[in-house]
C-alpha cells in the first residue's frame, strides 16, 4: 500500500471518528436539555407522568413564554400524540411573536413531531 493511500485511509477514519463523536454529544447535550425541562416541569406541576406535567406547563400564563416555549419544544422531543390537541390549541400559523404569545414555529414542529409527521425544520414557517 501506497503512503498516499494509507494517508487516505487513516484521514477517513479520524474524520469518520470525528462525525460520530459529534454525534454522540449531539445526542447526549439533547436527553440532558429534555431532562432540564422535564424535571423543571415537574417541580412547578408535579403530575402522574412527564407529558402531562409538560402540558400543565404549557398551559401555564404565570409562567414566561421562554419556560412554555421549553415545555412545547420538549413535548415535540417526547413525541406524545396527548398533547396535539394541546398543542394545536395554542397553534395559529400566523407569525412568531414571541413578547405575546407561544413560538408558533415550535408549536408546528411539536404537533408534527407527535403525528409522526416531522421530517425537516422546513416543515414549518419561522
Amino acid at each position: 500500500m501506497t503512503a498516499n493511500k494509507r494517508i487516505l485511509i487513516i484521514g477517513g477514519l479520524l474524520l469518520f471518528a470525528s462525525i460520530a463523536g459529534l454525534l454522540v454529544l449531539g445526542i447526549r447535550w439533547a436527553g440532558s436539555g429534555l431532562r432540564t425541562v422535564v424535571t423543571m416541569s415537574e417541580d412547578v406541576h408535579p403530575a402522574d407522568d412527564r407529558v402531562e406535567s409538560l402540558m400543565a406547563t404549557v398551559s401555564d400564563d404565570n409562567l414566561s413564554f421562554d419556560e412554555r416555549n421549553r415545555a412545547v419544544w420538549a413535548l415535540g422531543a417526547i413525541g406524545d400524540p396527548r398533547a396535539i390537541p394541546l398543542l394545536e390549541s395554542h397553534y395559529s400559523g400566523e407569525p412568531c411573536d414571541h413578547e405575546k404569545y407561544l413560538c408558533q414555529y415550535e408549536l408546528c414542529k411539536a404537533i408534527k413531531k407527535c403525528q409522526g409527521e416531522f421530517t425537516s425544520s422546513n416543515d414549518c414557517k419561522h
